[in-house]
């Protein structure tokens, strides 16, 4: 099962570059978009041209894929979203940081909401940060986890994980 596809004819200007797993109508679906055309292409399974696997959408395990009651409402979510701008993002993003992570520690709350707003963009960069959070109980570790994990794009806490278990996290197949 794959998250996200982005080996799609990657030399042809043309070709959608990403397609991201959710659910519509609560079946498991590919989605990729189009920036040129500014069109959505849904597909229930993709072979990669390279490997000749036939890959599926990813099914919840380690976080819940977004899921849209209809193709109209991804549709309406998308119009909405390309209307945003980074720095409302970003103070949305840091209201909510501060509103479950007890801190006037402003650095620290912009530590959070940069990781959260990088997280959506990581593809883009080929490198993903980690953040180990180290001390006693009821230090705030669980809020941030849990921002986190609410706020942020495929976000996974664990604690005292193996390689193995990232490893089953991440997945077998990196598409």
């Amino acid at each position: 099962f794959v998250c996200k596809y982005s080996g799609l004819r990657k030399n042809d200007q043309n070709a959608i570059p990403l397609y991201e797993s959710v659910i519509i109508q609560g079946k498991p679906l590919f989605v990729g978009y189009h920036p040129i055309t500014n069109s959505l292409d849904v597909r229930p399974t993709i072979t990669d041209v390279f490997s000749n696997y036939k890959l599926s959408p990813y099914v919840e395990r380690s976080h819940t894929p977004y899921e849209f009651r209809s193709l109209e409402e991804l549709k309406e979510y998308m119009a909405w979203a390309k209307k945003k701008k980074l720095g409302e993002l970003w103070c949305n993003v840091y209201y909510w940081v501060n509103q479950c992570y007890n801190t006037d520690n402003k650095y620290e709350l912009g530590l959070i909401t940069s990781l959260i707003i990088y997280s959506y963009f990581a593809d883009a960069f080929g490198i993903t940060p980690y953040l180990f959070l180290h001390g006693e109980s009821t230090t705030g570790k669980g809020p941030i986890l849990k921002i986190m994990e609410l706020l942020g794009y495929r976000f996974s806490g664990m604690s005292l994980g193996s390689a193995a278990s990232v490893y089953r996290l991440l997945g077998d197949v990196e598409a």
